[in-house]
């Protein structure tokens, strides 16, 4: 058989210099002859040129006591001038030819010589480019504006230097001009606008971020590691305390030579010193290069770990900074000062322990038989037998001995279940102050508007000052002054429903020993007044116990003033989630319209009617709209998980003329933004939504905030960040100002990367779908050392083809790809084959790399985004006989499939599972379907045709003493039909009656039963799916011209279309094609059908025929290429005769398109290229 060759012709390209550095400071550098050529020593040559408008001022050098340099003492510079009202001038400084690199920017220095604008916009500062082929020399050549600055935007401070950074987005290997242009209009007779200089020009490639900074923390110092895709060799390291603000013009900078394993001893910002134990820090590290640098990239925030229980240490739980405590734990600690006559003071900076099970008894003196220092807690459970014990989350203490050994003791007891993160604590050891004080600050008696309270004197002390402050605020400075008294001491003019903080100091100054610190905080919250205006709504437990069990309570609340609303403003709230809740109704009865929250129904009580409020979200305030003003609650408990309740203000008054939002709700997060939604309630027509951290203030009423319609996406937020979010109606359309603000609802935004045992989510979150044109990079690695990571898949959802993600088995996307079975997908970015997609959730991906890690690439496109993922991250030890990986099933035909598959261990065979699709995974005992396989890929036969089957495979590392890895899979595919046959007809997967699947897959092969038989197949009918106008198909037919479809393909000539795989050359629509003759030597050929995962066609029926072949074979794989007006070349593949000899003379025929085949002759010719 002869084939024809090409010819190739070479196009040669002209070389340009890369990196580019031009400072100007050269001695060979001189002024230049404008306009013209500039060459400097350095770079090359530049040109200086403009537009014929105002000539008496070029680009030059500049006047150095008057505008000096940034460095050195040469700038470029452009002076100003007069050119006329209403002229434009445009002056060029023209680079050198530059050749665009990957991640090249263009940087320089410039600034200005005018405060503030001379005239308004009149002087517009341009960088443009031409092309590399276009003339240097000519404004008309510069036809893009890279970018461009007012006199206001080009810098800051318009007498400072300001580097100026932009990032050329063009291909590698692109060649352009790029100029600096001072653009000026001349407003008026007056000359006006402004100079400018330019001074340290770079053309570099990017020092690119370092990325993937880890910090592992001691109680005196860190060792920091990080990525490093920019090949720098030095870096900056600045470590801040958490809280202070990061300035890289404050403080010396670290200089490292590695990134992996570099220690940190001291703190940079704001000033420089030692790092403090239980203390977060933030590090931050900037790649240095040969001509620039990178941005600082900070890390995740670091705590320091404790030092031990001592003078000048820490009392922690046994979980440490980062950890858990422990179940059933019963641990005593003894805290005593090193020098005698010294008392000791332990502070506490976090605590958090499961309330009422697992708490604290501290003890003034050196034994739990010394006094007990109580919390004002009862009896708790489980362990917690004795009272006074401090559990929960707030803060106890400061703890100051008065025993005279200076000693404290601490027992913390934990039930069997339920650890939380525990507590941290700084301990002081010092003299005992000349004024103690006050010890057992209790609460004797506890009314809704007044509390009496006692304490007793440790010391010289006469007469006692008491400060009553709200809960939860700071505690008082030295400062701060109480009331006089004496106790025990009664608090009157109290709020009812309200808690509390109590303090009381010492005043020793009849003795000439001062004051003491302030003991306390004593919390103490009043009781409910009834729920009337100016009462308050609170559950049947009060303010401090649990509401009852199997609870259905209906509490209306009306306003005592006609034309008065009713507003009811929860200050706490905690009730069962899902069990027990509250349901609001806009009116005096339950038959009132419903106010409802975002809930579905619960249980219980709660699964009759959706919208109860439960949990411990306070919900927003309720303010009554109802002709009546009224408010109707109804609360509904079942029999058992009592929470603490609730606790409401009643606010009668007029309504608001614009009144707040209801139903405000965070719908979903990402790492850096949130949905909200709520409810409008009067005649606003636009609204605004503020965000600020979670336990903040409420914003002011001249805050500003995103605007837009429910719902709206609120961006800028930081990862993992708890917020409140408040929402106001804007009613000034109507004249009626603008709301209060509404609120909060809280929402916290997504972990940005995820860790050992936590969870990899998509960009949208667990509850939300991923964004539209999506390109994100994710590394996973291991927190310890020898670990491996591995992820596992529980959930999958992305649109087929053209969203997916990409596994790579190490540190980069550089490192060896972990590729899935599909081809390539629909878009540029999933042109590589190997990206995972779909709803089959992949196996687990378990890193073989040394570094243990893994790295996902994703990619979306603009539309039809879907539920992403959700999977769990294990850093584990590596398995002694780790699994297969990248397993595929090929190649199947009615009776067998190929499996392959990558061993990454001891393994020297490997078992194999064919199950029908569907079925349990296989157990470790499993029989296999083929044992002890020792090739690889490996043929799997006898299997029945038009059957879907599940494949696992596991390895086998017996013969090194490591057993049996986990089985690999499943990965599923459907043996073909048994193949038809000759005389027979060749149908789709549907049947001749039927429509073929969705997402279908199927490879037939048809031959001919006798050896040197010619195979033809003959379509009588043909229908697959294309787009609206026929151009491309989403289900095509390919056809390869021998047995497998590894055989030259018989292309359709179009091109890939939306066919799963990308391959072009594929057969769609209604078009009847061939008939397909085989002129393999086999006398076969295959057919691959593919389908998306919508719109199923007819399909196909055809003929199968099978005959000896002609004396004379037709020539096949006619092509035309070089087509002209007037010519095309014309080339043809010639099959032998059955007697092996091959035609030497063929006939040309040339026809418009449609027309029937041919009877007559044409033009001979004897070569089978033609033109």
């Amino acid at each position: 058989m002869k084939k024809i060759t090409l010819y190739v012709v070479m196009l040669l390209m002209s070389i340009s210099g890369f990196s580019q550095v031009e400072n100007f400071d050269n001695p060979g550098v001189v002024a230049p002859v404008t306009p013209g050529p500039w060459v400097l020593p350095d770079t090359g040559t530049w040109h200086i040129f403009d537009n014929g408008v105002g000539p008496l001022a070029d680009w030059t050098l500049n006047p150095q006591d008057t505008y000096p340099a940034y460095s050195g003492t040469k700038a470029a510079y452009i002076n100003r001038t007069n050119i006329g009202i209403g002229n434009t001038s445009e002056d060029f400084l023209v680079t050198p030819l530059l050749t665009v690199e990957a991640n090249q920017q263009f940087r320089f220095f410039t600034r200005t010589t005018i405060a503030g604008q001379s005239t308004p916009n009149s002087t517009i500062y341009q960088i443009r480019s031409a092309p590399g082929t276009s003339d240097p020399t000519l404004p008309g050549s510069f036809t893009t504006i890279v970018a461009q600055w007012t006199e206001n935007e080009l810098n800051a401070q318009f007498d400072q230097y300001e580097e100026k950074v932009l990032n050329i987005t063009d291909a590698p290997g692109t060649q352009n001009y790029y100029a600096f242009v001072r653009v000026y209009t001349q407003p008026a007779q007056a000359p006006g606008g402004d100079r400018w200089l330019v001074d340290d020009f770079k053309f570099v490639s990017q020092c690119l971020d370092v990325t993937n900074i880890t910090a592992a923390c001691l109680s005196d110092s860190t060792v920091l590691s990080w990525q490093n895709p920019g090949g720098a060799t030095q870096w900056a390291v600045h470590v801040v305390p958490e809280g202070e603000t990061f300035d890289p013009s404050v403080g010396t900078p670290i200089i490292a030579n590695t990134n992996t394993n570099f220690e940190v001893t001291q703190v940079t910002q704001p000033t420089a010193g030692p790092f403090l134990p239980l203390t977060e820090y933030t590090f931050y590290v900037q790649a240095i290069c040969a001509n620039n640098s990178s941005l600082w990239v900070a890390s995740e925030p670091c705590t320091t770990q404790a030092a031990p229980p001592e003078c000048g240490g820490n009392y922690v739980d046994s979980g440490g900074v980062n950890g858990d405590y422990g179940s059933s734990e019963n641990i005593t600690t003894t805290i005593c000062p090193e020098v005698a006559g010294e008392i000791v003071t332990v502070t506490f900076t976090a605590f958090n322990t499961e309330a009422n099970w697992d708490g604290i008894y501290v003890y003034d003196g050196n034994s739990t038989a010394a006094p007990q220092i109580p919390s004002t807690n009862g009896v708790g459970n489980g362990p917690m037998t004795i009272p006074g014990a401090y559990w929960g989350t707030n803060i106890p203490g400061p703890f100051t001995s008065s025993s005279p050994d200076g000693c404290l003791t601490f027992v913390f007891k934990s039930d069997t279940s339920g650890v939380r993160p525990g507590f941290e604590s700084t301990i002081t050891c010092g003299p005992p102050p000349a004024c103690p004080k006050p010890g057992l600050l209790t609460a004797t008696e506890i009314n809704p508007q007044d509390v009496t309270i006692n304490w007793s004197n440790l010391g010289p002390a006469t007469n006692w000052e008491i400060l009553v402050l709200p809960a939860g605020s700071p505690a008082p400075a030295d400062t701060a002054t109480g009331v006089s008294g004496s106790a025990p001491f009664t608090i009157e003019n109290l709020g009812s429903s309200t808690c509390y903080a109590i303090y009381v100091r010492s005043d020793c100054s009849s003795t000439g020993n001062g004051v003491s610190t302030w003991a306390g905080p004593l919390a103490v919250c009043t009781p409910a007044l009834p729920p009337v205006c100016g009462g308050n709504y609170v559950d049947i437990g009060g303010p401090n116990a649990p509401y009852n069990p199997n609870m259905n309570e209906i509490v209306t609340i009306c306003p005592e003033t006609p034309g008065d609303v009713v507003t009811v403003q929860f200050t706490a709230f905690e009730t069962e989630a899902n069990w027990d809740g509250i349901y609001v109704f806009n009116g005096m009865t339950t038959a009132s319209p419903q106010i409802p929250s975002t809930n579905g129904t619960g249980n219980g009580g709660l699964n009759a009617l959706a919208g109860a409020f439960w949990g411990n979200v306070i919900p927003e305030d309720f303010t009554s709209t109802s002709p009546d003003g009224c408010l109707t609650f109804q609360f509904i408990s079942d029999g058992g998980g009592q929470q603490a309740g609730f606790i409401a203000n009643v606010i009668c008054a007029p309504p608001a003329p614009c009144p707040k939002p209801t139903a405000i709700a965070v719908q979903s997060t990402t790492s850096n933004s949130a949905v909200i939604t709520w409810t409008n309630n009067g005649p606003a027509d636009a609204w605004e939504v503020i965000a600020v951290s979670c336990g903040s203030p409420a914003p002011a009423a001249n805050a500003v905030g995103q605007t837009g319609p429910s719902p709206l996406t609120y961006t800028g937020l930081d990862a993992d960040t708890c917020y409140d979010f408040y929402v106001r109606a804007n009613c000034a359309s109507s004249n009626n100002g603008v709301s209060d603000w509404a609120g909060p609802r809280t929402g916290t935004t997504q972990v940005a990367p995820p860790e050992c045992g936590g969870q990899f989510v998509d960009l949208g979150g667990a509850e939300g779908n991923y964004p539209p044109n999506a390109s994100s990079i994710t590394t996973i690695c291991p927190e310890n050392a020898g670990d491996v990571v591995t992820v596992h898949f529980t959930f999958l959802e992305t649109e087929d083809n053209y969203d997916g993600f990409y596994v790579y088995n190490g540190n980069s996307i550089t490192a060896p790809l972990i590729p899935s079975a599909n081809g390539p997908g629909n878009t540029g970015n999933l042109s590589t084959p190997g990206a995972y997609w779909g709803t089959t959730t992949p196996d687990d991906f378990q890193s073989s790399s040394p570094d243990g890690c893994l790295t996902f690439q994703f990619f979306s496109d603009g539309s039809v985004q879907e539920g992403g993922w959700i999977a769990d991250v294990i850093c584990s030890p590596p398995p002694a006989c780790p699994k297969p990986t990248a397993l595929t099933v090929t190649t199947p035909t009615s009776d067998s499939v190929t499996l392959a598959w990558t061993s990454s261990g001891p393994g020297d065979s490997w078992d194999i599972i064919a199950v029908p699709c569907g079925s349990p995974a296989p157990a470790a005992d499993a029989v296999p379907t083929q044992a002890g396989v020792t090739g690889n890929p490996y043929v799997l036969e006898n299997l029945d045709p038009d059957t879907c089957y599940d494949f696992y495979v596991r390895a086998n590392c017996t013969s090194s003493g490591n057993g049996f890895s986990g089985w690999t899979g499943p990965r599923s595919l459907t043996t073909q039909i048994a193949p038809p046959e000759c005389g027979g007809q060749f149908t789709d997967l549907g049947g001749a009656n039927g429509n073929y699947p969705n997402s279908a897959d199927s490879t037939i092969t048809i031959c001919a039963d006798n050896p040197g038989e010619i195979l033809t197949v003959t379509f009588l009918s043909f229908d697959t799916e294309v787009n609206f106008d026929g151009t491309s198909g989403w289900d095509g037919l390919y056809v390869y011209d021998g047995d497998s479809i590894n055989d030259p393909q018989i292309s359709s000539g179009n091109g890939p279309g939306f066919v799963p795989g990308g391959v072009a050359g594929s057969f769609w629509g209604t078009t009847i094609p061939g008939p397909f003759e085989s002129t393999s030597g086999d006398g076969c050929l295959t057919f691959r059908f593919r389908s998306d995962g919508s719109g199923q066609r007819a399909g196909w029926v055809a003929n199968v025929q099978c005959a000896p072949p002609p004396p004379c074979p037709k020539p096949s794989a006619l092509a035309a290429t070089n087509i002209t007006l007037l010519n095309a070349n014309l080339t043809w593949n010639q099959p032998a005769n059955p007697e092996g000899f091959i035609a030497n003379q063929w006939e040309i025929l040339v026809v418009q398109p449609g027309t029937p085949e041919p009877t007559t002759g044409g033009i001979p010719t004897s070569g089978n290229s033609y033109l």
